[in-house]
């Protein structure tokens, strides 16, 4: 069998044995699927990165690729990336070439009837998922704290190789200690390439503040401030702290400290949290570092600190009817004991009962995940609402048209997750039947079709079909479906 311009090919074998009336077995079927890999390694791009093996922060990094000979115009992409962040999701390198002539997945549905031929026993098994709700314990302490955190991830243009496939790109590193994993991937009009290296960045003064997650109001913690000493020389340095913000020193803010050489101190910073949320911040200045033919300037280094209410989180609601030409207020005593500064309200002017729609509207525009459910009921308040009551309501949205755009993509969406037999599943097509939820998106469809909205040929048709075999056959809807 003759194969062109293909990477990689799969062969899928079906072997079906007929049934024997006399001895009473009924039909069988094996499936196989082998993969057959093409020769493309003459497409595979070498590259290597020159780079020194430790650098100092707040320096340039040069990196260069020198070998063999490449194809004209080839384009080198490099980026940096803490190795500490990457190794948090085991993060590899991406290689071009793995992506385009790597082994893929065998994407084809196939779909027959032998499953309602074949004898069978035992039950499916059920998936749970993590799902709407939210652990009360998260939102201790009403409004949660700002984090900062540093992290080096940066990205250079795309650069060309000269005719001898040499180059050098030139990275800026930040103030920043610990190893980096430089990564590139290479390409040229039909060959690619990747390549990573992991290069060390060290200053000869360490120093590094431990904080707490964040602080209430009120509270007394003691930082640790460790330097380390990484010269081969005793050194004799001056450290100044300095806070601002919500955060407020309670000890000394300068002192001198002796370190031998690759020796290491820890330093208490005691400090008091001041009323209120948002950030404080703690900086040190450590001066007096020797390293003889050589300039060195003061380390400069700050530390940002979150904080947040120590109270739990309350919800004030104030309902009343307004008589016409008489004054309304909410009385200055209810809000006693309640911080200004992390207050939020909203006023909702009504004929009718209130319900509080905005509420729910919020929440479905802020569902999480893109799971069936969480699609279809996000995409409800853009069927019925325009921007003009979206904003009367004091929700923050985009133009009638944007939303529009968003529910036709949202039917895109649905529609993709439509299994073959009409029905519906949870994250995709592959996925086990969702019978609660095909009637929940069919009916959810058949109203985009009466506000005006276009939907794929044959959408609905398959899917009432499949709603009206649970009503002709109920035992195709499952113990796991009915509960």
């Amino acid at each position: 069998m003759p194969i062109a311009g293909s990477a990689t090919i799969s062969t899928l074998a079906i072997v079906v044995r007929d049934g024997d009336k006399v001895s009473g077995a009924t039909p069988k079927r094996a499936v196989e699927l082998l993969h057959l890999p093409m020769a493309t390694e003459a497409r595979r791009l070498n590259l290597t990165l020159e780079t020194p093996a430790t650098i100092r922060p707040e320096q340039n990094l040069q990196a260069s690729r020198d070998g063999g000979p490449l194809p004209e115009k080839v384009q080198v992409l490099l980026s940096e990336v803490d190795s500490g962040v990457l190794s948090a999701t085991d993060y590899q390198t991406p290689d071009p070439w793995q992506a385009f002539f790597g082994r893929k997945r065998y994407n084809v549905d196939q779909y027959d009837v032998f499953g309602q031929l074949i004898e069978g026993g035992g039950r499916l098994a059920t998936l749970r998922f993590g799902g709407d709700g939210e652990d009360p314990s998260n939102t201790r302490g009403g409004k949660k704290p700002v984090t900062h955190v540093n992290i080096v991830a940066q990205q250079l243009q795309v650069v060309t190789l000269d005719k001898q496939g040499k180059g050098t790109l030139t990275l800026s590193i930040p103030a920043f200690n610990g190893e980096l994993r430089l990564m590139a991937q290479t390409w040229s009009d039909d060959s690619f390439g990747a390549a990573e290296r992991k290069v060390v960045v060290a200053a000869p003064l360490v120093s590094e503040l431990a904080t707490p997650h964040f602080l209430a109001s009120g509270d007394q913690a003691s930082l640790a401030l460790d330097i380390n000493n990484l010269t081969e020389l005793p050194q004799t340095l001056k450290v100044d702290v300095a806070a601002s913000g919500l955060v407020g020193l309670a000890g000394a803010a300068s002192q001198t400290i002796s370190l031998a050489k690759g020796a290491r101190t820890t330093l208490q910073i005691p400090v008091t949290a001041k009323n209120g949320f948002g950030d404080g911040e703690v900086a040190v200045q450590i001066s007096g570092l020797n390293l003889p033919g050589e300039p060195v300037r003061p380390s400069k280094q700050q530390w940002k600190i979150g904080f947040r209410p120590p109270y739990p989180a309350q919800t004030l609601n104030f309902d009343a009817v307004i008589i016409p030409e008489q004054p309304w207020q909410v009385a200055a005593a209810a809000f006693t004991g309640l911080d200004s500064q992390t207050l939020s309200g909203q006023l909702t002017l009504s004929n009718r009962p209130p319900l509080n729609l905005a509420s729910y509207i919020s929440a479905l525009y802020a569902y999480p995940y893109g799971c069936l459910e969480q699609t279809a009921s996000g995409l409800w308040p853009s069927l019925y609402t325009s921007q003009a009551q979206l904003s009367a309501m004091g929700i923050k949205t985009s133009t009638d048209d944007a939303r529009r755009a968003a529910v036709d993509t949202g039917i895109a969406r649905l529609a993709g997750m439509q299994r073959a037999d009409g029905s519906f599943g949870l994250w995709g097509k592959q996925s086990e039947e969702e019978f609660w939820l095909t009637a929940y998106v069919t009916d959810f469809l058949l109203r985009d079709s009466e506000a005006g909205y276009a939907l794929p040929d044959d959408l609905i048709a398959r899917a009432n079909a499949r709603l009206l075999r649970y009503l002709k056959d109920p035992a195709q809807i499952t113990a796991r479906g009915a509960n």
